[in-house]
């Protein structure tokens, strides 16, 4: 709906989340739009979670996650934008909240898949990265990646803004 508030435009990013799932027979593939907030290619058979961050005046879509891949609104990976410690299969790969005070960064944290063979890959457990949209020419640049967060914890992420309008809490456990 056009002509919106700040709460509805919020309302919108936070919707822009979900799951896509690949075409079920051949040659039915193509761009998903999820929540008006990410647009993803759908690949044949593959289930991915997907995340998205947006602009907060506008509700535009700017970029989108996997919680290993982070692509930017015209649907190709951004600078510094591949191999997050996220997992394709975590239950929340991945939950992006915008910087307080800076309209054009955003926090992506990631969620690696739970350890549940201990002779399998190293688990990372939660970190984050930092998207700064004012870097590629306003398509975004992640310019900090990984950053440690929790070394061991499910595979759930959530974040509930404060009631302050500004400030976010990111939950896992």
């Amino acid at each position: 709906r056009a002509g919106g508030g700040e709460e509805e435009t919020e309302a919108r990013c936070q919707a822009g989340s979900g799951f896509v799932s690949g075409a079920d027979k051949p040659g039915r593939g193509g761009t998903w739009v999820l929540a008006a907030a990410a647009v993803i290619g759908a690949q044949r058979g593959r289930r991915r979670p997907a995340r998205s961050g947006c602009d907060r005046k506008t509700g535009a879509p700017l970029f989108y996650t996997d919680g290993v891949t982070v692509w930017n609104r015209n649907n190709s990976p951004m600078p510094n934008g591949t191999a997050l410690f996220g997992h394709r299969s975590s239950a929340q790969s991945a939950v992006i909240v915008p910087m307080p005070h800076d309209p054009d960064r955003y926090y992506l944290f990631t969620a690696d898949q739970q350890g549940y063979d201990p002779s399998g890959p190293t688990v990372r457990g939660v970190n984050y990265s930092i998207v700064d949209m004012r870097r590629d020419g306003g398509l975004g640049d992640v310019v900090e990646k990984n950053i440690p967060v929790q070394a061991s914890a499910s595979e759930r992420l959530t974040a509930v803004q404060k009631g302050n309008g500004e400030d976010y809490w990111v939950i896992t456990h």
